[in-house]
């Protein structure tokens, strides 16, 4: 049981990080500000 309450932390966490990337993503494309350009050049 401690392992499936284990991997719902670990895919609560990953879904938190893939939101929080695709949020500035898409923040990033609507600026456009020189510091999201330098961000976005180092990918």
């Amino acid at each position: 049981m401690s392992d499936r309450h284990l991997w719902i932390e670990v895919a609560e966490y990953l879904a938190a990080v893939v939101g929080v990337i695709l949020i500035a993503w898409v923040l990033a494309e609507d600026l456009g500000t020189p510091l999201w350009g330098e961000l976005t050049r180092l990918r």
